[in-house]
């Protein structure tokens, strides 16, 4: 068990896996005529960390990710979080200028500590033009780039590089440093800001259980585990919430 202040979405997610066997034989995504299980969506994410983990990746990675609604989407980002990294999401409808400076202000945050690199749905290769990789390259010198794609010989493609890893579960000391109050997202959204550029909006390993409290208790769920949320909210950790409001 995680300590309180530790508490992130990865041990969310694998105290709601471990509270019965039903759990994870239940449909967790269904998107189109496709559904995956809880215990599908871990061990796809575990696979996937520890290639992450392989390459390099880890606390203090910010990595982009572009992709459309698909099943891959929660896989990355999960398993983004099992390492102790943060996603910056970036908009779908970014390009040019807007995704460079999406790109730019995403890989600075992680720069000099982490390899840098870039997750993309195979849907928008043609979006990094070679004029936004050779401004990248510029500042930040090297940038690797991952394509989910069908293609399995297909260079970068990350699901071919995460199915020789196994699906075991991650070590949480990977993710020992991570805070409660820490970025878990870096979203970037389209405002009318005075640059008209997308603005970055932080949310917190917290803000995502809470959110998620909220959710379960407005729609009336009874089956969702609230250990995780009694973690932070047990009379003996009010000093924490305290420490994260002040």
């Amino acid at each position: 068990m995680a300590k309180r202040s530790n508490w992130t979405v990865a041990e969310m997610f694998a105290e709601t896996l471990i509270e019965s066997d039903i759990k994870g034989k239940r449909t967790l995504i269904r998107f189109q005529d496709n559904t995956m299980t809880y215990e599908e969506i871990d061990r796809a994410s575990n696979q996937l960390a520890h290639c992450l983990h392989t390459l390099g990746y880890g606390y203090g990675s910010v990595v982009p990710l572009m992709m459309n609604n698909c099943h891959e989407y929660m896989i990355v980002w999960l398993a983004l979080t099992k390492i102790g990294a943060i996603t910056a999401l970036v908009n779908t409808e970014s390009s040019n200028m807007s995704l460079l400076h999406c790109l730019k202000t995403a890989l600075v945050k992680s720069s000099g500590a982490r390899p840098l690199s870039i997750i993309m749905g195979h849907e928008y290769r043609e979006r990094f033009t070679p004029e936004i990789q050779s401004k990248l390259v510029k500042d930040f010198r090297d940038v690797a780039y991952y394509v989910f794609s069908k293609g399995d010989q297909e260079r970068g493609n990350l699901n071919s590089l995460a199915a020789i890893h196994p699906a075991t579960a991650l070590s949480p000391r990977l993710r020992s440093q991570v805070k409660i109050n820490d970025d878990v997202f870096i979203v970037y959204i389209n405002t009318s800001g005075t640059n008209g550029l997308p603005q970055a909006v932080r949310i917190s390993h917290l803000d995502v259980i809470i959110s998620g409290y909220i959710f379960k208790t407005l729609n009336g769920f009874k089956d969702y585990s609230q250990n995780w949320f009694k973690m932070i909210m047990d009379d003996d950790k009010k000093e924490l919430l305290n420490d994260i409001y002040q």
